[in-house]
């Protein structure tokens, strides 16, 4: 009896990805049909005699090969089908060809000497099944701008070289207007009006006006950027126009006509860019200080920039220097000296506005920056260790919740940990703040593949017997975060006997979408909806906030090589479908103790 009308190796289909669809099987309507081995196309599933369901993104056309057992009547009958799914999408661009708005306020122009930060954009649906773009141009594909470079992420990046200006002593660039064979070609514009045409006496003075001769010539950079995903690629070729600081001015007697280019707001000054950060740090009171304020200026060599203290500060709080230093408005530097503070710490807040102007014109550009200064006064500190010497035991393949710490008596100060002698049991890390992070695995660390690495490190020769290592002592150094004073103690920490197995987590995740994920990232990195403080061992990626969505399925069990969980997993098992519920809160104690140590949701 035969229940299959279709031998092995048959491809039963040729699919669409992202297209709902169903595949008969070539199998007697009443045989029970089972999925033995392989893997039918992702997002489809085998009810009855049919493979139904939508096929997900594929990064290329993808074979899916599979064996399905046909029982009926106690016969039974396998079989070997393949399926293909095609779907291999190439990148389409969304950034318009040709000139790039990549100026101030989006322009069509570029003046040199300008930073450029410039997006290309490109959809692709294949980067969903995990493939990534990757941005280039190729040999002989043009040329970017001199100082402007593309990165792998498709981001024009960098600050446009100054254009070349024409030699002082080049006149008007006419023909004949200058020595033979100095220069390498002519470059005057013709007057509009003629004026060479004017013979002596024929017209009244000074009707003509003679065209102001260009100090710089502008270019247009033209370039073809490919993108590709892996498989597929897509070039679109673009210009950049860059354009002298010497073009946007009122007597440019070069640009007759418009071209939707240039704008009558256009302006050749360009605005500063503050490249000093925001926060400045922490400084000694009584005693000099110098505070550096630096700008990119793009126009130091026509006219200058200064600098000025605003009185009031964005949010309108005073703007006030630390006492004892002033602001220097030619090179923005704040300095002087800072008088004794009987405060541990004093936060100074102020604002200033960098100011960009040209000698021979009124119009000026500016941008201003609020900086925040804090000084620390002369006090004592004073650091006590609150953690006993020995840190007790610690099992292998366990995740470490043990920590070190210390307390000053300097008010609103942070303690900083570092180990400086000795070493931790392998898979141990001490963080900045005193936590010791990680799980040792037995004998060392595991594989991917759940196969035993052993550490030499870790082991003792003696004759013919190997011994592994079960006391760790290590040195930390403790210090407050302003470095008044650190002390250092030993710590002894030991460890079980190593269990011969390793275990895992099993986790659902799911595959939310580029918005979706946009919003739960913005939501986990918000301080003000949580505070780091209340966060239990924030820098502990095995607690701490974490950045991916996941559910936990089935805690401890033992990791084994990826074959026998195939197999495991053939057996006895079928897809279900999961509702989840509310959400809901659980807490962590201290063993034998009412004490909560953490809550997760």
């Amino acid at each position: 009896m035969a229940l299959w009308n279709k031998k092995s190796g048959t491809k039963l289909a040729i699919l669409q990805e992202r297209i709902t669809t169903s595949v008969a099987l070539p199998v007697d309507q009443g045989a029970t049909v089972q999925l033995l081995g392989g893997e039918i196309p992702k997002g489809m599933r085998l009810s009855g005699t049919l493979i139904i369901g939508t096929p997900f993104e594929v990064p290329r056309n993808i074979s899916y090969r599979f064996v399905l057992r046909g029982t009926l009547n106690g016969v039974v009958q396998d079989r070997t089908f393949t399926i293909e799914v095609q779907g291999a999408d190439e990148p389409v661009w969304v950034t318009p060809e040709d000139l790039l708005d990549i100026g101030t306020n989006r322009t069509y122009f570029i003046l040199d000497s300008s930073p450029v930060d410039y997006q290309l954009q490109v959809i692709d649906r294949d980067t969903s099944s995990g493939q990534r773009l990757t941005y280039f141009i190729g040999q002989d594909s043009g040329e970017l701008p001199p100082g402007i470079t593309l990165t792998k992420g498709g981001k024009l990046v960098g600050v446009v070289d100054p254009v070349l200006a024409l030699d002082k002593q080049a006149k008007s660039g006419i023909y004949d207007e200058n020595n033979f064979d100095r220069y390498p070609y002519d470059f005057s514009i013709k007057s509009a009006q003629g004026f060479d045409s004017f013979y002596y006496d024929v017209s009244i003075y000074d009707y003509a006006t003679p065209t102001q001769v260009p100090k710089k010539l502008n270019r247009y950079y033209q370039f073809t950027v490919s993108v590709t995903d892996g498989d597929t690629t897509s070039s679109r070729t673009f210009r950049i126009y860059v354009v002298g600081d010497d073009f946007l001015r009122a007597d440019n007697t070069i640009m007759q006509v418009g071209s939707g280019v240039f704008s009558a707001d256009n302006t050749p000054i360009r605005t500063p860019i503050w490249l000093t950060p925001a926060d400045l740090g922490f400084r000694r009171a009584n005693n000099y200080i110098s505070l550096f304020l630096d700008i990119i200026d793009p126009n130091s060599l026509v006219g200058f920039t200064t600098y000025e203290l605003l009185p009031t500060n964005d949010d309108g709080s005073p703007s006030v220097l630390p006492i004892g230093t002033s602001l220097d408005q030619t090179s923005g530097e704040v300095a002087g000296k800072v008088p004794f503070q009987p405060q541990v710490t004093k936060e100074y807040t102020f604002t200033v506005n960098a100011i960009r102007v040209t000698g021979n014109s009124s119009e000026r550009a500016e941008t201003k920056k609020t900086f925040k200064v804090t000084l620390l006064g002369e006090v004592n500190s004073n650091i006590n260790w609150i953690t006993e010497s020995d840190l007790g035991d610690i099992n292998s393949n366990y995740i470490s919740t043990l920590y070190v710490k210390a307390n000053t008596n300097v008010p609103n100060a942070n303690m900083l940990y570092s180990l400086v002698d000795g070493r931790l049991p392998p898979g141990l890390t001490l963080a900045y703040d005193g936590e010791i992070i990680g799980k040792i695995n037995s004998f060392g660390n595991s594989n991917d593949l759940g196969l035993t690495v052993f550490d030499s490190a870790n082991f003792v020769l003696d004759g013919n017997t190997t011994s592994i290592d079960r006391d760790y002592e290590f040195t930390v150094k403790a210090q407050d975060h302003f470095g008044y004073s650190a002390i250092t103690k030993s710590f002894k920490l030991t460890v079980s006997d190593p269990d011969d197995k390793l275990y895992s987590n099993i986790y659902f995740k799911p595959l939310l979408k580029p918005d979706q994920r946009v919003v739960f990232n913005n939501f986990v990195t918000d301080a003000a909806l949580i505070p780091i403080e209340k966060v239990y061992r924030p820098n502990d990626p095995n607690f701490g906030l974490t950045k991916d969505i996941k559910i936990l399925v089935y805690s401890g069990i033992e990791t084994k090589l990826a074959e026998q969980y195939v197999a495991a997993s053939a057996l006895n098992s079928k897809r279900k479908n999961y509702k989840i519920s509310d959400l809901k809160t659980a807490v962590d104690k201290l063993p034998g103790t009412d004490e909560v140590v953490y809550e997760v949701v």
